[in-house]
């Protein structure tokens, strides 16, 4: 299982831009909309690298095929 490293992404930040599918590492609960449950596997398009308050660390954003967006900590099991 491939989950979200800080460390290499920041060795090789290019890479996290090319993924197009991963699987949900955390359950998302979405509002007016079915939750998308952990394992769920989700096709995704690279929207940005954005700094997280929470995490105080620049990680990417993804766009899932469901329209949410998420940190790269919310998947794992990345494919290009």
């Amino acid at each position: 299982m491939f989950k979200f490293d800080h460390a290499d992404y920041t060795a090789n930040p290019r890479k996290y831009r090319l993924f197009k599918t991963a699987d949900m590492a955390t359950t998302l609960f979405a509002n007016n909309e079915p939750d998308l449950p952990a394992d769920t596997p989700v096709g995704l398009t690279f929207f940005a690298d954005v700094y997280s308050a929470f995490y105080r660390k620049t990680m990417p954003v993804y766009t899932l095929h469901t329209g949410h967006q998420v940190f790269a900590t919310a998947l794992k099991n990345f494919v290009l």
